[in-house]
């Protein structure tokens, strides 16, 4: 927050400041602030999707997105749409256009994406929460890299082979613990043979709740090197709250 309580941006998180939504006075989440990725519809303001091509040939959205609706009826107040890698392709934060978002845990490395911005944010304490997008790690990694929790809710998008094995494992109550990313938050001059491998060995973690759709949440517990790294816990489809409680 800058003089006057005007919120600035030296992390490099926001695609957009003028995105100011108050919440309901008086529900359970009043007083706290989040920030959305911009991905996420905020009823007239632009979508990019960080690209700006995007942002130049669309027009403002006509509704809010049910999960940022869903957060302002309880009472936190939207204060910024935030940063992701390029049409949310990327699990490292980097943005052609638009810079990379600082990671406050582990300086001069990247903040993991696409959720970058958003994990920026939090971890840089500007906001309480933020919303962000995962199908292949794009919460989970920037969490890992940040040392943040994070909540992955159950996907409806599976496929059935696999989610029936993993189901199996998770029977009874069962718990699957494994780490939320496979190393540390790289330097961003990392040389590309290194990222796409560094990249193959993310998605053989996180290909697992994208394709069975099972909760999973990020704890921050982990350091390598004095630098930020997370675990998850993984549950059968529907033990969201259960993953929440055994925290």
């Amino acid at each position: 927050m800058g003089q006057h309580g005007v919120l600035t941006d030296d992390l490099n998180a926001f695609a957009n400041l003028d995105v100011h939504v108050p919440g309901a006075p008086d529900g359970p989440l009043s007083g706290m602030t989040f920030a959305a990725k911009d991905i996420f519809d905020v009823a007239g303001h632009v979508t990019g999707g960080g690209n700006p091509d995007w942002q130049r040939t669309h027009g403002p959205a006509e509704s809010t997105a049910p999960a940022v609706q869903m957060l302002l009826d309880a009472g936190a107040t939207l204060v910024g749409k935030t940063h992701t890698d390029e049409l949310t392709r990327g699990i490292l934060g980097r943005n052609p256009h638009y810079g990379t978002p600082v990671n406050p845990a582990a300086p001069g490395r990247v903040p993991g994406g696409s959720s970058s911005g958003s994990a920026s944010a939090v971890a840089g304490g500007v906001v309480d929460f933020a919303l962000g997008s995962d199908t292949g790690g794009s919460v989970r990694m920037p969490s890992s890299f940040c040392g943040l929790y994070d909540q992955v809710a159950a996907s409806n998008a599976v496929r059935q082979e696999v989610r029936s094995r993993v189901n199996d494992l998770l029977g009874d109550g069962a718990i699957i613990c494994m780490p939320s990313s496979p190393a540390p938050a790289p330097l961003p001059d990392m040389p590309v043979p290194e990222r796409q491998e560094l990249g193959v060995r993310i998605g053989r973690l996180t290909c697992i709740g994208g394709m069975t759709g099972c909760p999973q949440i990020n704890l921050p517990l982990a350091k390598v090197d004095g630098l930020p790294v997370g675990l998850s816990l993984m549950g059968a489809r529907g033990s969201d709250e259960m993953l929440m409680r055994s925290q």
